[in-house]
């Protein structure tokens, strides 16, 4: 067993991607073993993992970045899909209330034509009797 083992081995046992790996590296988290092929220290990627255990929040993988993504984006789709639902629901709201506004508004219309109706009829009558009576 080496006492040195590769970026991709290091990521593999920590549960991040090798360019998190790299990462560590830069922030002096992880020391260099070789620089080509780059590895690190099989021990210090142990204690690292074994740290991470005991925190979780040691590292950020990701793997669990692209899964809060994913979530995210999810989240985001069905708060649309529900958006478009309560648009659907309220356009038919209002499709429905317009529709009672035309059928109040047919309804008055047709009452005003009934009443207009009516006062002729009543004004050709008086008319008629006034004629029977003389006057005009």
């Amino acid at each position: 067993m080496s006492d040195s083992i590769k970026v991709t081995e290091a990521a593999s046992l920590l549960g991040v991607s090798p360019k998190r790996v790299r990462q560590l590296i830069q922030e002096g988290q992880l020391q260099k073993a070789s620089e080509s092929p780059v590895t690190v220290s099989r021990k210090e990627v142990l204690s690292l993992h074994a740290s991470r255990q005991s925190n979780p929040t040691v590292l950020r993988s990701s793997a669990i970045k692209k899964d809060s993504t994913m979530a995210i984006l999810e989240v985001i789709k069905e708060m649309n899909e529900s958006h478009r639902v309560q648009v659907a629901e309220l356009v038919a709201e209002i499709k429905a209330e317009h529709q009672k506004a035309i059928l109040s508004s047919e309804m008055n219309q047709n009452n005003l034509i009934a009443e207009i109706n009516r006062l002729k009829a009543e004004n050709a009558d008086l008319a008629k009797r006034r004629r029977l009576f003389g006057r005009k």
